[in-house]
């Protein structure tokens, strides 16, 4: 069991730290050549390969956060659901309460419930 969850941290810090950074560096490729004199059908194409590239690293985030076994615990659930909320639901002005005072935090759950 021990060698599975090393393998799944690996796997996660190999997929954030390699595909991640790749996706990020050319999102900000294509912001420095938009700040260039180029031709404004060229400039948009640029700006979609950025808005791309930062879509697929925040879905990434979310596929590593998922398999990286340093995240397995209920409490480590919690955390990510409430970063989500914040994200989505506070800019449109939403009230939110949680009520987690019964759940034990550092109750570990399976990969297939992440």
């Amino acid at each position: 069991m021990v060698d599975i969850e090393r393998m799944r941290v690996r796997i996660a810090s190999d997929l954030h730290d390699d595909v991640g950074a790749s996706l990020t560096e050319i999102a900000l490729q294509s912001d420095f050549l938009q700040a260039s004199n180029v031709d404004s059908s060229f400039k948009q194409s640029l700006e979609q390969i950025g808005k791309q590239c930062r879509k697929i690293v925040t879905s990434l985030d979310d596929i590593v956060w998922s398999i990286d076994a340093r995240n397995d615990t209920l409490g480590d659930l919690t955390d990510r659901m409430q970063d989500y909320v914040l994200k989505v639901l506070e800019p449109q002005n939403f009230s939110v309460e949680y009520d987690f005072e019964e759940l034990k935090m550092e109750n570990k759950l399976p990969v297939s419930v992440k």
